[in-house]
């Protein structure tokens, strides 16, 4: 069984580049396409289920891409982001040696606070680490010594702070670790 249907055809060319073609009315509608002819068109009901099938199989496929092509905006955005706030991180540390030769409140101080707290507006945070346990993916060791006063190793100074962007860490903190005694030196 057949359906017949009409199907216009439109032209998306300007009437100056078909032959023979006089000038098209203006179409306040839709002015770059015009309506050259309706074309009956048989379509078998088998092959009109099977094109519906595939128009909705495109749909998906395209919609899906958009989602794909969205959340890797949002990824590129993220990691934009992650790169400037490193960049602004050897800022940050000459900020707190500038600081360590300045008298408390100089207009640094105020500065120095401004940019913190437009980075933490931004998601960064610092890592704490003074006083805490050891944990590599967070702490980068240059020094370690033994203490007979601990149990796990612990952060006992830190040379360089460390931050964090969310969940991804941007720059490690650099710390000095204190270890406890090993047990075949303790015997001794």
């Amino acid at each position: 069984m057949t359906n017949e249907r009409k199907v216009r055809v439109t032209d998306k060319r300007r009437a100056a580049d078909a032959p023979g073609a006089s000038e098209p009315e203006e179409n306040v509608d839709a002015p770059e396409a015009r309506v050259v002819d309706e074309v009956p068109v048989e379509v078998e009901d088998g092959l009109e289920a099977e094109l519906l099938d595939k128009l909705a199989y495109l749909r998906a496929d395209f919609d899906n891409y958009r989602k794909r092509m969205m959340r890797e905006q949002a990824e590129i955005a993220k990691r934009a982001e992650a790169r400037m706030l490193e960049k602004l991180l050897p800022v940050l540390d000459n900020f707190e040696r500038a600081l360590d030769h300045e008298p408390e409140g100089s207009s640094l101080t105020i500065i120095q606070r401004e940019l913190i707290d437009a980075l933490r507006s931004e998601g960064l945070q610092e890592i704490e680490a003074l006083g805490t346990e050891f944990d590599p993916r967070f702490h980068e060791a240059v020094e370690s010594h033994e203490d007979e006063a601990i149990s796990v190793p612990t952060v006992t100074s830190v040379h360089r702070r460390g931050y964090m962007l969310g969940e991804k860490i941007l720059r490690p903190a650099m710390v000095v670790v204190a270890r406890p005694v090993e047990a075949r030196e303790a015997e001794a």
